[in-house]
């Protein structure tokens, strides 16, 4: 039953961690979580994230470096992730807003002793808050696609913000997880030389979705609105089972 799977993924995610990475445990660690989010309703932005990271960590190959599709498409998710949360969080914002750190502070999902005092402190540092907030999530995350020291500062400061939020709260592995994905940013030598492989289908569907929030991931693509993307609709229905393409930004 559950615990079997569990047990097994488990398993695989150890051969994995002292082994290295190879296809047959990435693979059942991966088909193991994804056929366990729709029962567990697991449809949270980490949700989703945790599997389209893992779904990638199919085609990391042992003691080589990952084709350069593959590290483009890590880098290509962590884009989506940043600046999905930065377009919804900003989009539409006024100078009432200015404040927005104070309430979020004490208004995530679980919010922390940290937070609890951090919340009490001046406005100005919330007001300068938010601003290290906007750098991090809408121009930051455009460094992420350059190369050289770019894209080592743009993993500089997306640690450092995730990092900051998970000391004032709790969104579980969220933002671990978002702060490893920072890890082929300082590949600073990774560049696409070739688009011969079969992540490269995917990259048109997730630039589609990057116009979403999360609450969208299964609804847009049946918007009669957007017929004239009927074929991509087409196949990224096909595929919406897999949760490997999906739309980011939960948040305001």
């Amino acid at each position: 039953g559950m615990e079997i799977m569990i047990l097994f993924g488990a398993i695989s995610a150890g051969i994995n961690i002292i082994l290295g990475p190879t296809f047959i445990p990435s693979f059942f660690c991966w088909s193991i979580y994804m056929s366990l989010m729709a029962p567990a309703s697991l449809m949270w932005p980490w949700d989703i994230l945790l599997n389209e990271a893992g779904f990638y960590g199919i085609f990391l190959v042992n003691n080589e470096p990952p084709h350069p599709v593959v590290a483009f498409a890590y880098r290509w998710l962590i884009f989506r992730v940043m600046f999905g949360f930065g377009k919804l969080k900003f989009m539409g914002s006024t100078e009432n807003d200015r404040l927005y750190i104070q309430t979020f502070f004490t208004a995530q999902p679980m919010p922390s002793f940290s937070g609890y005092y951090l919340q009490k402190l001046p406005q100005i540092f919330h007001k300068i808050g938010l601003l290290f907030f906007w750098i991090a999530e809408i121009p930051t995350p455009f460094t992420y696609l350059a190369w050289g020291w770019v894209r080592w500062m743009g993993a500089f400061v997306t640690i450092a913000l995730q990092l900051t939020i998970h000391i004032s709260g709790n969104f579980g592995f969220f933002n671990i997880l978002t702060a490893v994905l920072c890890i082929p940013l300082m590949d600073t030598g990774a560049h696409i030389t070739t688009i011969f492989h079969p992540l490269v289908l995917l990259f048109p569907l997730s630039l589609m979705c990057l116009a979403f929030n999360t609450w969208m991931n299964l609804s847009w693509y049946h918007w009669p609105t957007l017929k004239f993307l009927d074929p991509f609709r087409k196949l990224h229905r096909v595929l919406q089972p897999f949760t490997i393409i999906n739309c980011y930004g939960v948040s305001p």
